[in-house]
């Protein structure tokens, strides 16, 4: 049964022509979560501080708030946006 990402249906919503695309499984959902949200999962056997240091290894760009794509620093940009305006 496909998995939905709830960060993408809360950011641009879930069309039925992507329910083929979604996860499979909950390996496929988290690694989805990492890549595209920039949100470290913690795996079995894992603390927080190793699950967000094996994200910054495989997603560098995260490191940096202007290219971050997580909840925080996407908020935090569109509030400067705002502000700018």
């Amino acid at each position: 049964m496909p998995l939905a990402c709830k960060l993408c249906i809360a950011t641009k919503g879930l069309k039925g022509s992507e329910i083929g695309s979604l996860p499979n499984t909950y390996e496929e959902l988290f690694e989805h979560v990492e890549r595209e949200h920039h949100v470290p999962i913690v795996r079995e056997g894992e603390t927080a501080a190793e699950a967000y240091d094996r994200l910054l290894l495989k997603y560098p760009e995260a490191r940096d708030p202007k290219t971050c794509k997580c909840p925080a620093c996407t908020a935090a940009r569109a509030r400067r946006a705002a502000e700018a305006t």
